[in-house]
């Protein structure tokens, strides 16, 4: 492929990316999905293959004659279902046809997989087909043959608001033998803008992660085809051999036209057309209707380049001269101990604000930041991290927002965590990040947001109250899964059978009761989390019983919420799953009084169990009715018992009382005749002295 590497860029550097593009797709067996189309694992597809999916022979069952391609998507990565439904069967014109998509079981791996079908290419990709001498598109045809169908793709998605975000030459396919029919490809099996090439991006989102530049809009995708124009044009990159920093420190001081364009020659005849798809500025870089407006013939209006911020004379950090504070911020990011060095002690700096960048404000407002995390030295929101942060927030108040490795655009906040938690295995930077609310300097800067700022800042604080409550059902979990709409669940008693839908939730726990421990418990932190973002009803009392503190008041929670998902989604019997809940239901069965109530429950529940119905087994357990006379019953027997404590209590004080009055009448009548008996003795005294 080193011919390729004329028209393509580098791919973005992203650890796991590079290691799915490096390892070879796994093969054997055969896929069905959605009972039409066979994916024969045996045949993979090499030359079609995405940057994160492999590409796999495919057919429909009946026979069709159209050649059919499936890409197995990278587990863990989040796709855009919400662009495949809008795509499949939609015959638009300039996007690759996509037939169908789904999850099917993946017999080379043993796990189910999400599968994305398309129609075959049959000229394979424009950037080969032009390195390979194929074909040639030159300033006479690209209009027809390369504008024209991608303006009709992007125009097509821009009616449902969902860009495309992954437009290259190496990503464009022809799809006849004759290299007349282009189309955009691939643009679903991983999140937006993460396959593209740092120079394929605006000048923003380039500075972020690959998972971190966000949907983005339709001026993204405008952008990135003005790029792939000039690289068909040309021939081959006149960037490749240009250091990121470099490349993005031109960008900000020339523009991106003459530095994508550099020294070479381009047609005249497509000058204005490329200087409006590489306007850097977005309110007036050009529409779909304005390009369509051009290829009709009509004359536009010169544009007039607004040059972003510039300092008169470059303040050097780390080796590299910065004209610019968007640069400066990127490198502070890069480097943040010689960044907060720079920040807390180097006094040239400040005077690099004032005097060569011309902008007393921001100086005055980094002196400040600074003074304030000397103030609040020792306090999580002035540490080393935060402090860096903050500040390249304030040199680049509408780039990417930056903490310690961090760097995504504020729609991207979904993405992130599903990139952090599930493929880097690295979530807590970003939960502390959250938590923190350092997130809140890039909403609260005076720089101009676009219209769906509010939305994205709503998200954060969502996220955080989410993440407040460490209950089952809350957490980072489920921020997951509710700015996630692609991911299913990644519960390890789950995870291997892609559960996307709650409707497939019960059923897969149905089949995972035979293989986990018995005292196992069929919710765990993923599956409330799941229930809780994607099932539109009401749980919270669920959620409030499951997180209580006895034991027996936890299980009944758990059996509520899945009875309660049985019972609305009229899900079939579920036999082991119920064998399962049974089998842990004795701490619920307990808290009954009466004993043979409790025996009553025991013989009960085998036969509910056959049934395979929670809301029966939830009745069983949980019957208002039934509680009811339990506690009416036991209240009976407290009646009756104290009733009877206080007969025994009386008897035995009946029978002390008698004991008491006949000691007393003993003590009376001994004194009585003590007394007489001492004045007879007296009496007679008396009679013999008289004697």
């Amino acid at each position: 492929m080193a011919e390729t590497a004329k028209i393509q860029a580098e791919a973005p550097v992203e650890e796991h990316a590079a290691e799915l593009a490096e390892t070879p797709p796994s093969t054997g067996g055969t896929a069905i999905l959605r009972d039409r189309i066979l994916i024969d694992g045996g045949a993979p597809l090499p030359h079609l293959d995405s940057p994160t999916a492999h590409a796999y022979t495919a057919f429909e069952r009946d026979g069709d004659d159209v050649k059919l391609f499936a890409l197995i998507c990278m587990p863990g990565m989040p796709v855009r279902t919400d662009l495949m439904d809008r795509l499949v069967a939609s015959g638009a014109k300039g996007l690759l046809p996509l037939v169908e998509w789904g999850v099917t079981d993946w017999p080379a791996t043993g796990q189910r997989v999400m599968a994305v079908v398309f129609e075959q290419p049959l000229g394979g990709r424009l950037s080969e087909a032009l390195e390979s001498k194929k074909t040639r598109i030159n300033e006479y045809d690209v209009v027809r043959r390369m504008l024209e169908p991608a303006i009709s793709g992007i125009s097509y998605l821009g009616d449902s608001g969902i860009p495309h975000r992954a437009i290259r030459p190496d990503n464009m396919f022809f799809m006849d033998e004759d290299y007349q029919e282009l189309v955009l490809g691939d643009c679903v099996t991983t999140c937006a803008g993460f396959d593209q090439p740092v120079i394929f991006e605006t000048i923003s989102r380039s500075m972020a992660s690959p998972a971190g530049r966000g949907i983005g809009d339709l001026r993204d995708d405008l952008y990135s085809l003005g790029v792939s124009m000039v690289f068909v044009l040309l021939g081959f990159n006149p960037m490749a051999d240009v250091e990121e920093l470099n490349l993005l420190s031109m960008k900000i001081e020339r523009g991106s036209y003459a530095t994508v364009c550099g020294n070479s020659r381009l047609p005249l005849s497509m000058i204005e057309v490329l200087r409006g798809l590489l306007n850097d500025d977005e309110d007036t870089r050009w529409t779909q209707e304005e390009v369509e407006t051009w290829i009709a013939g009509r004359k536009r209006t010169p544009i007039q380049r607004h040059g972003l911020p510039k300092a008169n004379a470059p303040y050097m950090f780390q080796g590299h001269p910065h004209t610019s504070p968007l640069t400066l911020a990127f490198a502070f990011a890069r480097n943040p101990k010689e960044a907060l060095r720079t920040l807390k002690s180097d006094e040239t700096f400040d005077s690099w604000l004032r005097k060569n960048l011309n902008n007393e404000d921001l100086a005055v407002r980094m002196a400040g930041l600074i003074e304030q995390a000397g103030i609040m030295a020792g306090s999580p929101s002035a540490d080393d991290e935060a402090v860096v942060s903050r500040a390249t927030m304030l040199l680049d108040p509408t780039g990417p927002i930056r903490y310690g490795d961090l760097a995504f655009m504020p729609d991207a906040l979904g993405t992130e965590i599903a990139i952090e938690m599930l493929i880097r295995n690295n979530i807590e930077p970003l939960t502390d990040f959250i938590d923190r609310e350092l997130y809140e300097p890039w909403f609260k800067s005076d720089a101009k947001k676009p219209p769906e700022a509010p939305a994205w800042h709503r998200s954060f604080k969502q996220c955080r109250n989410h993440m407040k409550i460490e209950d089952l059902g809350y957490g980072i979990e489920r921020c997951l899964y509710e700015l996630n709409p692609g991911i299913p669940c990644q519960s390890p008693m789950i995870k291997d059978n892609f559960v996307a839908e709650v409707s497939e939730m019960l059923p897969t726990l149905d089949r995972a009761a035979n293989r986990v421990e018995p005292d196992a418990r069929p919710l765990d932190r993923h599956i409330a989390a799941f229930i809780a973002a994607r099932f539109e009803e009401d749980i919270h009392p669920h959620l409030r019983a499951i997180a209580a503190p006895e034991e027996e008041r936890r299980i009944i929670g758990i059996l509520s919420l899945l009875a309660f998902l049985q019972w609305k989604l009229k899900t079939p019997a579920i036999l082991g799953l119920a064998s399962w809940l049974g089998g842990l239901l004795g701490p619920a069965i307990n808290t009954y009084h009466s004993r043979s109530t409790r025996r009553e429950l025991e013989k009960s529940i085998p036969q509910l169990v056959r049934k395979g119905s929670l809301p029966e087994l939830f009745d069983l357990i949980d019957n208002a009715e039934r509680r009811r006379l339990d506690e009416g019953g036991f209240h009976e027997a407290q009646a009756e018992y104290m009733k009877d404590e206080n007969e025994v209590f009386e008897i035995e004080g009946a029978e002390g009382e008698r004991d008491s009055l006949i000691l007393k009448s003993g003590q009376k009548i001994t004194a009585m005749l003590t007394i007489m008996l001492s004045m007879t003795i007296i009496s007679m005294l008396f009679l013999l002295d008289a004697w």
